[in-house]
């Protein structure tokens, strides 16, 4: 021990370290420092060691997995961050939640922006289905970190696992939709149950309120050139396709869909509409549909249609009906289609200018299809914009059941432009 000076008491070390030192000034300095330094990282493995026998004893390491994977799921609705922070707690805490694939399965706009996340949680999730949502941000920072174009197409590309999927590209010029996914023009989503693909910012403000068009060549951008799902989503509840270029024959529309919203710009020169037996044979083939929003797809003015065929009913669970379009059109639509009481109706006339005549004549196929008992009532909300005039129709439960008033006694005109 000759040059050591030993601390006062010792004697609780382990003799490993005891050794050392009592061995301090007998070798060559590198030497020496190699050995403690040996011995430091076996100590600090024992103390990693020790800390997490102390922490497993802990009731909160003694849940069962399936608690606290419940617990995980709650704090990944909060956010994922969260879930990350709670896997570097303990160790038993990271195991349960890499072996959880549902924790992983939720993909958000923020997992798109994370460098590597989305590619992670994609491996852990394994073969659970996914959701999927990336919507553009419409104060983005310039500096903001970008979506991660790769991982959001990599999350669109395996059909099989998809069950949510929403898909706005508002503010991200870098998001085009018919790259992203490549896959589905003729592809199959067997459990996809909700749809939503947007080319278009501030959709209800444009429609309703007919304020500023959307620039034509940039919303073509993201156009597809042919079908959308070829190969069906039977358990697709909830679609709506926002100014991407799909025509009514080749949507993925299915038995199980109870809300339908479809938009298209109307200066386009293509047409998407059906024809009107092809669109009624769609409805009747949607009988749990409850919500339909229509832009631009109601189809063209045909007189013998109506002459010919019965008159279409919605299903009795049917609950809005929001339409846009031009005159003839809403007024062709009201000819062969009747709405249900209940049913919030919004119609919204498209175009800048329309005449006296253009508007009476709708409304002289509307009263019919909304009912004689309905008539009674009038406008409650009506919006007169620069591109467009809307009114909403609602009907009170005694007028509906009560009334006894003609259909010419409708009062739904609202005060023309």
């Amino acid at each position: 021990m000759a040059g050591s000076t030993l601390p006062p008491s010792h004697s609780t070390f382990s003799g490993a370290s005891n050794l050392l030192i009592e061995d301090a000034g007998t070798m060559g300095a590198q030497e020496y420092h190699l050995k403690v330094w040996k011995r430091i990282v076996e100590l600090e493995e024992e103390i990693r060691t020790l800390k997490s026998c102390h922490n497993s004893a802990t009731s909160i390491c003694r849940l069962p997995i399936e608690i606290l994977s419940a617990i995980f799921s709650a704090t990944f609705r909060i956010a994922v961050s969260q879930l990350v922070r709670a896997t570097h707690v303990y160790r038993h805490w990271r195991a349960v939640a890499l072996d959880c694939p549902d924790l992983w399965k939720e993909l958000d706009s923020s997992t798109f922006r994370t460098i590597g996340l989305a590619d992670t949680m994609l491996d852990r999730s394994k073969r659970s289905p996914l959701t999927v949502s990336y919507i553009g941000n419409r104060d983005a920072h310039p500096r903001r970190p970008q979506v991660a174009v790769g991982s959001l197409s990599k999350a669109l590309y395996d059909l099989s696992r998809l069950r949510l999927v929403e898909v706005s590209n508002a503010y991200s010029i870098n998001i085009i939709l018919p790259p992203l996914l490549s896959g589905w023009p003729d592809g199959r989503a067997p459990i996809l149950e909700t749809l939503q693909l947007v080319n278009i910012v501030d959709a209800d403000g444009y429609y309703l309120m007919g304020t500023r068009e959307p620039d034509y060549d940039e919303l073509q951008v993201s156009y597809f050139q042919g079908p959308l799902l070829a190969g069906g989503a039977s358990l697709l509840r909830d679609l709506t396709l926002s100014h991407i270029g799909v025509r009514w024959g080749m949507l993925p529309l299915g038995p199980n869909i109870t809300r339908l919203r479809l938009l298209e710009d109307l200066r386009d020169v293509r047409s998407y509409t059906p024809s009107t037996l092809d669109f009624v044979q769609s409805l009747r083939k949607m009988p749990h549909l409850e919500n339909l929003e229509l832009h631009g797809f109601l189809p063209p003015m045909e007189s013998a249609y109506v002459a010919q065929h019965a008159l279409f009913a919605f299903p009795s669970g049917f609950k809005s009906l929001k339409l846009s379009d031009s005159c003839d059109r809403l007024a062709h639509f009201f000819q062969f289609a009747r709405v249900l009481d209940k049913v919030i109706i919004t119609v919204t006339f498209f175009q800048a200018e329309f005449g006296e005549d253009d508007f009476q004549h709708v409304l002289e196929h509307l009263k019919p299809s909304v009912g004689i008992g309905r008539a009674s009532s009038s406008v409650e909300k009506f919006l007169d914009q620069r591109c467009s005039t809307s009114f909403q129709l609602h009907f009170s439960e005694c007028q509906r059941e009560n009334s006894t008033t003609s259909e010419d006694s409708m009062d739904v005109s609202p005060p023309l432009p």
